[in-house]
């Protein structure tokens, strides 16, 4: 699953509610919560930088730091 992907989809969604939205406070309310999905996204890519750039082997995987977590984890038990 591509997490950036989704939030970026969530965050598109939530635009499109504020665009039909009847009263100003909806608008408000979905535009803030565009914004906050995009602020996932920026975490996700940033978490996916930063694991490419400690592991070469996942130079192009795109995964949540909390699997890479539990990755780490097991190669250190198994060692």
């Amino acid at each position: 699953m591509d997490y950036v992907e989704t939030f970026r989809q969530h965050a598109d969604d939530c635009r499109s509610m504020a665009k039909i939205a009847s009263d100003p406070a909806s608008r408000d309310t979905w535009n803030q919560m565009a914004e906050r999905w995009m602020r996932c996204v920026q975490h996700a890519e940033m978490s996916e930088q930063e694991e490419r750039r400690r592991d070469p082997r996942q130079k192009h995987a795109k995964r949540m730091p909390r699997v890479v977590a539990i990755q780490k984890e097991r190669r250190a038990a198994a060692h």
